[in-house]
């Protein structure tokens, strides 16, 4: 497998990896950072789908 190859398939399991991680989350839970001063849950799974 090449490299092009294997982050295609990397970035194509992305969907659903944020889908299953965000599931039944309130939007207040997305809003919510997981650390103090870190970024919150909706922004970090948004940030590697854009």
């Amino acid at each position: 497998m090449d490299v092009d190859d294997l982050l295609t398939e990397i970035y194509d399991r992305l969907p659903d990896l944020v889908r299953a991680a965000v599931d039944g989350l309130s939007p207040a839970e997305l809003r919510r950072s997981p650390t103090p001063g870190g970024n919150p849950v909706g922004w970090l799974v948004w940030h590697p789908r854009r």
